[in-house]
């Protein structure tokens, strides 16, 4: 079963009716979290179910118990905390969830706020009085999130902790169901770079050429050719990083170009490039902005941060590929933008 990663403001269902006056896009965390749950491709099955079972709430969105409904309606079991933990740090609920998820399990958490009913949260990082997200992976007593609204608020968060994103105080209700994250296909996308040189000719020359390009070095075709012009753009790259000055390109010139996790085996080396988007910070937002810029959906300088221009290109770049224009740097946008 696939974690699905969705955003109730996606513009092919923003405007898609859910409760009384409102629509997906802004009413819509409930089936937006459970559609990614269940791994629906679009919310729109989940909110249409959820309004014609009574669902629906006309103030304030998902009603508590839809969520268990829309879940077992699906096939699958889920079960919920059974009272509401407004400001209150419950312990065993806490520990059951983390169990939960770190048993391979996913879950649906019903965040709250200082404008929470019934009591107030701890903290209003999560949303003012009520915010559904999915919940789907646990590490070092972080649990992973994934935001319907908000892609800054995707990743791993610290259950119990003082910090305003932590969990501990901040959720009102913990939907525990017996859908597999540890299924879901990864989200991360491998590339072997092999060696090449003087002569060569395909795919990886061509990404080589895409990655000169972006360090500006050089300014010739990208048409997978190693040639004369390729090779001084080669050398000069490698009298930068102090590296043999040798015109091939075997895994010490690749890794000093590709900031990314790596495994050499023999003269290729294999990259891993973790899935990214808006509000990402690190290497990997470094290399998807060089790339970028090399195919030339940008024009400024690497910084290590996936922001407003990088979504811009990143957009740009699924439209001309014929991709989901999600903005999300995925296994299948980079394998569009690396070409192989």
């Amino acid at each position: 079963m696939a974690i699905t990663l969705l955003r109730q403001n996606d513009q092919r269902w923003y405007n898609h009716p859910f409760c009384y006056n409102g629509v997906i896009g802004t009413h819509g965390c409930g089936p937006t979290s459970m559609a990614m749950a269940v791994g629906d491709q679009s919310p729109v099955t989940m909110a249409d179910w959820l309004a014609q079972n009574g669902y629906a709430s006309s103030q304030y969105g998902t009603d508590h118990y839809g969520i268990i409904a829309g879940i077992k309606a699906r096939g699958f079991n889920c079960w919920y905390s059974g009272e509401s933990m407004n400001g209150i740090m419950v312990s065993r609920y806490f520990d059951t969830m983390i169990e939960h998820l770190a048993s391979g399990k996913s879950a649906i958490l019903l965040m709250g706020g200082p404008d929470s009913s019934g009591g107030a949260c701890r903290t209003s990082y999560w949303c003012r009085s009520g915010h559904y997200v999915t919940a789907c992976g646990f590490e070092n007593n972080h649990i992973k999130i994934q935001d319907p609204a908000d892609p800054g608020r995707d990743g791993y968060h610290v259950v119990y902790g003082g910090s305003a994103d932590a969990l501990n105080g901040n959720i009102k209700y913990i939907y525990l169901t017996n859908i597999l994250w540890k299924n879901a296909p990864s989200t991360d996308y491998t590339f072997t770079c092999p060696q090449i040189q003087l002569n060569s000719k395909g795919a990886a020359v061509a990404f080589w050429q895409v990655m000169l390009r972006a360090r500006g070095l050089y300014d010739g075709p990208i048409d997978g050719d190693f040639g004369d012009k390729t090779c001084k753009a080669t050398i000069a790259f490698q009298r930068r990083c102090g590296i043999k000055q040798d015109c091939i390109v075997g895994p010490t010139t690749w890794s000093w170009m590709i900031p990314l996790e790596s495994v050499t085996s023999g003269s290729s080396i294999t990259f891993t490039a973790p899935q990214i988007q808006t509000g990402y910070q690190g290497y990997a937002a470094y290399f998807w902005q060089d790339l970028l810029r090399g195919l030339g959906y940008i024009s400024y300088p690497s910084d290590f941060s996936f922001g407003k221009g990088c979504r811009t290109g990143t957009l740009a770049l699924q439209a001309d590929k014929g991709l989901v224009m999600d903005a999300v740097a995925g296994p299948k946008t980079y394998k569009a933008a690396i070409g192989f």
